[in-house]
């Protein structure tokens, strides 16, 4: 059995996208009642575009009586960090902020139709739960591998 200790310290970036894609908005999302208008959004999209190693800061202590870390064992390391940072992401409010940048596109554009902002409501069709969003950011991860995505990176 191997004496004394091995830590390993990993930084890890992560570039994710949050966007709400009006590809598919059409007539069926307004609805007007009198002056008012209702613009129901299509949900917010999430993606982990990339996440990268820091190859040249990783730090590692091992014990004289231990062996160093293999490269299964840091892929391990890395694929616990990449999912760590996908559990996190739902904590960090990227879902409300694509909501409220998407309003604040709509609503200037109706007030120049002759709206009020009082007169306009920007909906979106339903809540996401913590596992909603890992399993909207996996699935993304997977198409983001067969397309290319527009939007605004932001990076943690």
């Amino acid at each position: 059995m191997p004496v004394g200790e091995r830590k390993i310290a990993i930084p890890m970036t992560a570039t994710i996208k949050a966007y709400v894609d009006l590809g598919d908005f059409s007539e069926a999302n307004v609805r007007r009642d009198g002056n008012r208008m209702t613009i129901v959004l299509p949900d917010p999209v999430l993606v982990l575009t990339s996440s990268e190693i820091d190859h040249d800061n990783v730090k590692e202590f091992v014990a004289l009586t231990r062996s160093h870390f293999s490269d299964a064992e840091m892929a391990e390391y890395e694929y616990q960090g990449r999912s760590s940072i996908i559990a996190s992401i739902a904590r960090m409010g990227l879902l409300d902020t694509a909501r409220e940048n998407a309003a604040r596109i709509l609503i200037p554009m109706l007030e120049q139709f002759g709206y009020r902002s009082n007169e306009i409501t920007v909906t979106f069709s339903r809540q996401f739960t913590d596992n909603d969003i890992v399993m909207m950011i996996e699935k993304g991860y997977e198409k983001k591998k067969n397309h290319m995505s527009v939007g605004t990176d932001n990076k943690y």
